[in-house]
């Protein structure tokens, strides 16, 4: 996730619960501010930021409401809020990584770990889903666009990525 609090000085913050993310945000943007948290405890004063976004990272929290609660608590009036949540397919790099995790490490055992990684996962591939999350957390004039991106990576790039996936893990 990251925060903004835009006017004269233009803070930006970086937050992520993972040192694997902050390292990886660091190479990639150095100026940028980083810090370790959550956004159920967000180390930040009440009506900080002019702006939130949150990338990617809705269908990991363990309580989504807990956490936008929080997202609109560091929030000044009027801030603006932008989120982005996966509606992904498979490929053939996944399903074959899948098959092959799968031949060593049962799929009674793998389920969890993914439902644990990513709880709401399945909820927020459905758009409209995210949204009725925003309205019950207070989020008003709500605006959404579904887009289709082709990502194209190297063997070696995806599994390097894997390290951030919960089957990665085995």
């Amino acid at each position: 996730a990251a925060l903004e609090a835009l006017g004269p000085t233009g803070l930006a913050v970086g937050i992520d619960m993972s040192m694997g993310m902050l390292t990886a945000g660091r190479r990639a943007r150095p100026g940028v501010a980083l810090a370790a948290g959550v956004a159920v405890d967000l180390p930040f004063r009440d009506g900080t930021f002019d702006a939130a976004t949150a990338n990617f990272v809705m269908s990991h929290f363990q309580s989504y409401k807990t956490a936008l609660a929080d997202i609109k608590r560091v929030m000044r009036p009027g801030a603006r809020l932008a989120v982005s949540a996966w509606a992904d397919s498979r490929d053939d790099l996944q399903s074959a990584w899948t098959e092959m995790v799968q031949n060593v490490v049962p799929r009674e055992m793998l389920e969890p770990v993914g439902k644990q990684a990513s709880p709401w996962h399945d909820l927020f591939r459905d758009r409209r889903k995210l949204e009725e999350a925003l309205r019950d957390a207070g989020f008003r004039h709500l605006s959404s666009e579904q887009h289709e991106y082709r990502f194209t990576y190297s063997v070696e790039e995806f599994v390097e990525g894997l390290e951030s996936w919960a089957t990665g893990r085995f």
